[in-house]
């Protein structure tokens, strides 16, 4: 019995909460072309999950981030009108973020975040991220100084006014770990034929007497 119950200890213990927040940012930037005989305004909005993708971290010798690259960022309902006119309209799409802070431990982060190449957005960041920093992409967005320095649409070479951030982050879920629910179910099978054959014993003494 105790074997039993032990084992059911160890299986429901293996489910863990799943913290881990996914950062849905919806960004709308502002603007006018730069470079041309009469600038010509924009406006760009997007949907940008922070954590899809993948990330490559390198650390400077105190712990801050000197360098992250995430590539394939999930970016949907992209859209983007220049003059008054549609420009790009894309449901999916992907991003791509690379930033560094070259200059050394805790100083600006620069980084480029960039849609299908069809956007890009430089800007910066004074925020200090370490290893600790569970969603390094959306504390630099977030944490942006000022609109933007320069960036691109399509052919055009852009500058920022106004930028605005929603954030949406999606609940905790508590997520068993594979295999957990079969052991588990195992587990629980075990522990009711113990009781099935002990209830038999005591049924079979009972009638004996």
């Amino acid at each position: 019995m105790k074997n039993i119950l032990l084992c059911i200890i160890l299986v429901a213990s293996a489910v863990r909460s799943d913290c881990t927040e996914g950062a849905g940012l919806e960004l709308t930037l502002t603007g006018s072309t730069e470079l041309t005989s009469s600038p010509m305004p924009y406006v760009v909005s997007f949907d940008l999950n922070t954590l899809t993708g993948t990330r490559t971290v390198t650390y400077w010798p105190n712990g801050t981030v000197g360098f992250i690259l995430a590539s394939d960022l999930a970016v949907t309902n992209f859209s983007a009108v220049l003059d008054g006119v549609p420009f790009a309209s894309l449901s999916s799409a992907t991003g791509r973020f690379a930033g560094d802070s070259l200059a050394g431990p805790g100083q600006f982060f620069e980084p480029l975040l960039s849609v299908n190449n069809v956007f890009g957005w430089d800007f910066l960041s004074p925020t200090t991220i370490n290893q600790g920093t569970s969603d390094p992409v959306a504390a630099l967005i977030l944490g942006h100084e000022g609109a933007g320095i320069s960036g691109y649409l399509g052919n055009n070479i852009i500058s920022f006014k106004t930028l605005s951030i929603e954030v949406e982050h999606n609940p905790p879920s508590n997520v068993p770990e594979p295999g957990t629910l079969p052991l588990l179910a195992a587990a629980l099978a075990a522990l009711l034929a113990w009781r099935a054959r002990r209830w038999g014993r005591i049924a079979r003494r009972i009638t004996e007497a």
